[in-house]
């Protein structure tokens, strides 16, 4: 006879385990793009969610005023 409380408890460790890879799976990335003052384009923006928090990566245009 198999005991429920071992097999409960891998289950559910099984469970957690996987909704943790589903999360990380699924990162979330956001795209902005950067304008100046007069709204010309000077860059864009790539903003990713990362365990340690928010990863901002960019990429500018040098403009003449």
């Amino acid at each position: 006879m198999i005991h429920p409380m071992p097999l409960s408890a891998a289950l559910l460790g099984a469970i957690a385990i996987s909704c943790l890879l589903v999360v990380t799976a699924v990162a979330a990335t956001a795209r902005a793009a950067l304008k100046d003052a007069r709204g010309v384009r000077v860059g864009e923006a790539s903003l990713q969610d990362t365990p340690d928090g928010v990863k901002v990566s960019a990429t500018l245009r040098a403009t003449a005023w």
